[in-house]
């Protein structure tokens, strides 16, 4: 009610943005990236990694870090396909392009890091 329906839009059209923007950043950096709605929500892959394996358990942890240390939504999930996939959830208005691409360069770390 604060925002009225005009602010909620915008609040709302802002999120999807940055879904496109960490989009394009994680594509460009070989990520397998799907949109499996018109949320901004978005289920990337490494291709290069099984989170199936042992190595996993110490990907899962690093996600984990991730998540606490930059107060980001991440969690993993299966597709549709039954594959494991990191879901990335743009839930903050205050997102920038700067956080998404301080988020894409610590998931490149992470991804380093496991292999």
């Amino acid at each position: 009610a604060h925002l009225g329906a005009d602010g909620y839009s915008d609040l709302l059209q802002h999120q999807l943005n940055m879904a496109s923007e960490l989009e394009a950043l994680l594509s460009q950096k070989n990520w397998r990236v799907q949109r499996p709605s018109l949320l901004p929500v978005l289920l990337i892959q490494d291709p290069g990694l099984n989170l199936a394996n042992e190595q996993s358990s110490r990907y899962l942890c690093w996600i984990d870090t991730l998540q606490a240390e930059h107060n980001t939504l991440l969690s993993v999930v299966q597709n549709g396909d039954g594959q494991d996939c990191i879901r990335v959830c743009i839930s903050n208005f205050a997102t920038s392009l700067a956080s998404l691409q301080d988020l894409a360069r610590n998931l490149e770390r992470i991804r380093r890091m496991a292999k």
